[in-house]
């Protein structure tokens, strides 16, 4: 059976969840004055290189490829004459992996591809919440970042039933009836979550 592209609300929920990663390390430095600039950089590199990888086909091919060469560049050189000096380590390689996230957004194609985005996404996650200068108003960016990575993966996998439904010919489900089945199964997931820790008892 023929693989589904990625669906186009997969891609921005993607695009939410990355950005939301680099928020919650942009927070740590809040008291800089440093998160706007950060953030605007960041919004803007992860919505190019997403648009670009949109706009391949199932397999990757100029420019996306083009395009993952030239950010994999910008990273190095961003690596080793801003991220180094301003934060240094272990900040300016977290950084360097949300650069080659960046790059890779160029050729995301496959689910595959998608998940390692989720994953890389929760990875600068882990760190921002391990660092001491994180209190409870990361969560700000902690829960939209959890609904943006189930939106994420409910999205791509309602898009792959309806293509499997579209396959073997049993019906096209519309575009409005897909969107509202998005959004009522992230409201389900994240509603059972929320249940859960309410009857989990809490250490104090």
């Amino acid at each position: 059976m023929k693989q589904s592209a990625i669906s186009t609300p997969a891609y921005l929920g993607l695009y939410a969840a990355l950005l939301l990663s680099v928020a919650c390390n942009a927070f740590l430095d809040i008291r800089y004055d440093t998160f706007d600039r950060e953030m605007f950089y960041w919004a803007l590199v992860f919505g190019w290189t997403l648009y670009v990888g949109r706009s391949q086909s199932r397999r990757a091919e100029p420019p996306g490829t083009t395009w993952q060469k030239l950010t994999f560049v910008l990273g190095i050189i961003l690596f080793l004459l801003l991220f180094i000096p301003l934060w240094g380590f272990p900040r300016a390689g977290l950084y360097f992996l949300a650069m080659l996230q960046a790059s890779q957004n160029c050729v995301t194609v496959t689910r595959r591809q998608l998940n390692l985005g989720l994953l890389v996404s929760l990875t600068l996650v882990i760190f921002a919440a391990g660092d001491f200068h994180a209190d409870w108003t990361m969560l700000f960016y902690l829960i939209p970042y959890v609904v943006a990575v189930i939106f994420t993966l409910v999205a791509e996998q309602i898009h792959v039933q309806n293509h499997d439904l579209q396959q073997t010919r049993l019906g096209r489900p519309g575009k409005q009836g897909q969107g509202l089945a998005i959004l009522a199964a992230t409201a389900s997931v994240l509603i059972l979550g929320f249940g859960l820790y309410l009857i989990t008892p809490q250490v104090d």
